[in-house]
């Protein structure tokens, strides 16, 4: 936990009237036993727009307030067409059977300087690139969510090819901002569901079936917006549930995004 607090005094007073004061009326959803997802009458479908939503869930199995909100991540991949990747942090986790990633704590860490001031916390929810919310307060995840599916993010289409393991996608063409006519074309995989017992901390003992775990993240190619064909060949392995592609300007935020599920 003590590496979590890499902060000047003012970003420690902002991050401890954050995570105390709403302790009442948010982190009480955090029993697992309590939680139910809180829009089994709502149907997102029909209040999203057409534009793919990016959603990263960073959580950690040590944190007792990520319970409920890996339950609600969960829920929202299964309810809504989001297209969903949960990252791991280690900066407060358990130290057996982590999953945690170094790459997640670095993506993290940008969101944090663009979007948050410097803090990094769990559990969180950013979409898009361009919005962080608390992934507990439900009713702000899901006004974020309608809002993210009207913005400018194209869909990128994603096939297999012929070859063994090979695929192939065309990105659109996109208009860059002016000076920054470069972006980054990421590839993601996540796992299959993980039933995970933790071993220790404040969740010790409590089992959790943990979804889009983020297992690996390579950097396919850099782009200039023009339209462009991808191929490639993938070497996923049997633990691997799909993989998602993103464009990432140089903003950070993701303008084209697709996934591919495997089974």
């Amino acid at each position: 936990m003590i590496n979590c607090f890499k902060f000047s005094l003012t970003q420690i007073l902002l991050l401890l009237i954050f995570c105390v004061f709403p302790v009442s009326f948010v982190w009480s959803q955090a029993d697992t036993g309590n939680y139910t997802y809180p829009f089994e009458n709502r149907d997102f479908r029909e209040e999203m727009g057409e534009a793919p939503v990016v959603v990263e869930m960073f959580s950690s199995q040590a944190c007792p307030f990520c319970l409920a909100a890996d339950h609600f991540f969960a829920d929202l991949v299964e309810h809504t067409d989001v297209i969903g990747v949960a990252c791991h942090i280690d900066f407060f986790d358990v130290q057996k059977g982590s999953l945690s990633k170094p790459f997640c704590n670095a993506r993290q860490e940008i969101y944090a300087n663009k979007l948050a001031g410097g803090l990094t916390y769990v559990p969180q929810m950013v979409l898009n690139g361009t919005e962080e919310v608390r992934a507990s307060a439900f009713q702000t995840v899901a006004k974020a969510l309608v809002k993210a599916s009207k913005e400018n993010v194209k869909y990128i289409n994603i096939k297999r090819t012929n070859a063994a393991q090979g695929f192939s996608f065309r990105l659109p063409e996109i208009k860059m901002e002016k000076g920054k006519e470069s972006a980054v074309i990421w590839l993601i995989l996540y796992d299959k569901p993980h039933d995970v017992r933790i071993a220790e901390g404040k969740n010790k003992d409590r089992t959790m079936r943990y979804v889009r775990i983020a297992d690996e993240i390579q950097k396919i190619t850099a782009w200039d917006g023009a339209p462009k064909k991808v191929k490639m060949s993938l070497h996923y392995k049997e633990h691997h549930a799909g993989m998602i592609i993103l464009a990432q300007d140089q903003n950070h935020r993701i303008i084209a995004a697709g996934e591919y599920r495997f089974r």
